[in-house]
């Protein structure tokens, strides 16, 4: 795998999850995917979030960039919150780079005006 992506750390690591080859405490985690539609804002959780929540964001998609933020209720604009996924992007963003922590929305919001988007999330770390 290293041979066929030289250098780029981020497509290595789409191939095997290398957190399982050094177990740490047991941590609670979640996997969220899906297609907004155009203009759509998608609840990916309500919880309290910290910065010791690790969050993995991907863009597999070749058509539509998304904004991932946090925000107060389920059917906020982001407004210059957040962070923009490009397509094809993949990014780990504190939880405070997405907004307010005292927010507890995290949401996202498909920037096509004609395109269906895509993407996964995984969250780790959630406390109950």
């Amino acid at each position: 795998v290293a041979a066929k992506f030289p250098g780029d750390v981020d497509a290595c690591d789409n191939f095997f999850d290398f957190s399982k080859l050094f177990p740490h405490t047991v941590h609670r985690s979640k996997t969220y995917a899906g297609g907004p539609a155009p203009n759509e804002i998608i609840v990916i959780l309500n919880h309290t979030l910290t910065d010791s929540v690790v969050i993995e964001v991907q863009n597999p998609d070749d058509n539509a960039d998304f904004r991932l933020y946090l925000a107060h209720t389920a059917n906020e604009e982001p407004l210059g919150r957040g962070i923009t996924m490009k397509v094809g992007g993949h990014l780990h963003p504190k939880p405070s780079d997405l907004g307010d922590l005292n927010d507890t929305f995290l949401l996202l919001k498909n920037l096509s005006d004609v395109n269906q988007g895509a993407y996964v999330i995984k969250v780790r770390g959630l406390e109950d």
